[in-house]
This record gives structure tokens, sequence and C-alpha cells, in this order.
């Protein structure tokens, strides 16, 4: 047996518990509940359907969806998006933990953008640009991405600034 004098102490000066089979047993019947509700949830675990245990493959989180199939950069950024309230389901404003199922319409506000897409098949693996059509349909008007484009664009005021070299020439052979 080791002795108290030459074993590990911890911040409040008391003797840290050698790892043994002996002392477990010790402390999991001091500690009979947090014991009890260990083993009755691995006698759970053992008994209950291997599906059941599982991510099932009819739903996906829908941050982790957004971020499969490249409608957000990162996790993060659709969680973050999710909780924000720019990803809506049927009108509603849905958490990051929610499950996604094939065919629901999902609203998401990315960027300047107001995108609606339809959810063709599930994923939760981040695809190829190539591959995200066969995962969502974008049900989004022409018209909204024509805008953004027109948002996004720069306008600088003519008259301002040193003339490009077009408008110097015109200007050469003005005068």
């Amino acid at each position: 047996m080791d002795n108290c004098a030459t074993r590990q102490r911890n911040r409040r000066g008391r003797v840290a518990p050698a790892h043994s089979k002996v002392n477990w047993l010790h402390y999991a019947r001091k500690f009979r509940n947090y014991a009890g509700q260990f083993k009755n949830c691995a006698a759970r675990l053992k008994n209950c359907a291997p599906d059941s245990r599982k991510h099932t493959s009819e739903s996906v989180r829908i941050d982790k969806w957004l971020w499969a199939v490249r409608l957000y950069k990162s996790r993060s950024l659709a969680a973050e998006a999710c909780h924000a309230g720019h990803v809506k389901i049927g009108g509603y404003s849905v958490k990051p933990s929610r499950d996604v199922r094939a065919g629901e319409e999902i609203t998401v506000f990315a960027g300047r953008l107001l995108r609606t897409v339809k959810v063709l098949a599930l994923l939760d693996q981040r695809v190829g640009a190539k591959l995200v059509s066969q995962f969502l349909e974008d049900l989004t008007p022409p018209e909204a991405y024509a805008r953004a484009r027109e948002e996004a664009r720069v306008r600088f005021p003519t008259g301002f600034g040193r003339p490009t070299k077009k408008q110097r020439r015109q200007l050469e052979r003005f005068f």
C-alpha cells in the first residue's frame, strides 16, 4: 500500500485518491446516485435499437445542412443566422438544432439576398459547388438576384477625381 505522505495533494491540501478499482468502488458507493445513473444509462443504450442511438438519415440539423449546401461559409455562421432569425421554415424562425426534412421550403437571408430554397435531399457533409443542385432547388426569383447585384454595384459620381484614359481622350477631342 502506498503512504499518504508520498501521494499527490490537490489545491486544498487533501490527498488525491489513487486510481484503482478499490477506490472507484468506494467513490461509486459514496456517490451512489451518480454511479446508478451512469449504469442505467449504459444499460438503456445497450437495450435500445441501434438506429435510435444514431442520428437518423431522415433528418439533419438545419445549421449543418445550410453549411453543407454552401449557403453559409461556416457552420457557426449558419448557427448565428438561425439565432438572429434570418432562417425561417414555414414563416417561423428556427433554432440551429431543428431538424430539416426533404421537401421543406427554407427562407434564408444570406448577405444582401433573401433566398428561398427547397430541400431535395439531405446531407451532413459539405459538397462541391457543382453538386449543390442535387440537394436543393432554388426558388428565389431572378429579379431578387438582379436587385442584389444592382445594390452591390459601387457608383461613383461623375466629374469627381482624376479622369480615366477614355474620358481624357474625349476631352482632348472636344477641345
